[in-house]
């Protein structure tokens, strides 16, 4: 970043030679604080980059931003999101690019990650929010299992800050937690309107836990059945309230493997 004038600072990026010579100076200028917290090389020699704007004058919001540039130090494409700011940014084994940060909802930050296409498309915001009024991802990483996780974070009642971490799919966003997912084949039908029937291939004797997500990685139902058959019933007012659409579910006990399953509601 650079003094803009004014007491605020301006994003900068710089391209040098491999001997330390300026080769171009991007600026975006903004009328309050603008700062990239991150930069990257992508596998399509295009640069990635993270941070935060502020973009309107007379209220300094700040506002989470995904920006690329190519090596000549041309402006490709800027992703704004929420209200918010980005510390760290990754690269996926799926070629798709991974942010953390935070964004702010009401008078609380909520820990934030989201992922986008090289071309600056969204593909899903997935957001935590702690105990407190304060919680943000502020690094996150993307090993070869093909997952993505995340530190930073979150603010308990009585603890003050606490340590966070979060592993979520690359694909759809949705946390994992500390649960294992049921061992053996889960089959539900694919549509549904006010209720899900889960027909699972054996009993088993622990706990099943059901979660639904939204394709935003948003957690909007979840129950647990204490005695478990071969077949749950999932239903009641707040399944039946959600809006239609692709939905995630995952069916889990403590100790197995992992079991998923999409479903659209009608």
């Amino acid at each position: 970043m650079s003094w803009g004038g004014e007491s605020w600072y301006d994003i900068v990026i710089i391209g040098l030679t491999d001997q330390g010579s300026e080769r171009w100076v991007y600026r975006q200028v903004g009328p309050r604080d603008d700062v990239i917290e991150d930069i990257l090389p992508g596998p399509d020699n295009n640069l990635y980059a993270a941070g935060y704007v502020t973009e309107n004058p007379s209220e300094p919001v700040r506002m989470f931003e995904v920006m690329s540039i190519d090596t000549a130090g041309t402006e490709l494409w800027v992703y704004t999101d929420f209200q918010g700011g980005c510390y760290d940014l990754g690269l996926g084994y799926d070629q798709n690019l991974y942010a953390a940060g935070y964004t702010f909802y009401l008078d609380h930050t909520k820990y934030t990650a989201l992922s986008l296409d090289l071309a600056g498309n969204g593909r899903w915001v997935y957001r935590y929010m702690g105990q407190g009024p304060l919680n943000s991802a502020r690094s996150i990483v993307c090993p070869r299992d093909g997952n993505i996780y995340t530190t930073g974070y979150e603010n308990g009642q009585l603890t003050g800050m606490d340590v966070a971490v979060v592993g979520l799919t690359a694909g759809t966003g949705t946390r994992e937690g500390d649960e294992h997912h049921v061992a053996g084949r889960v089959r539900a039908p694919t549509l549904f309107k006010d209720r899900i029937v889960l027909n699972l291939r054996a009993e088993v004797a622990a706990p099943v836990r059901f979660r639904l997500y939204d394709l935003d990685g948003s957690r909007v139902l979840s129950r647990t059945f204490h005695r478990a058959s071969s077949e749950l019933v999932v239903d009641g007012p707040d399944l039946a309230q959600l809006p239609a659409g692709v939905y995630l579910a995952t069916v889990s006990v403590p100790g197995r493997s992992a079991s998923s399953l999409k479903l659209v509601k009608q």
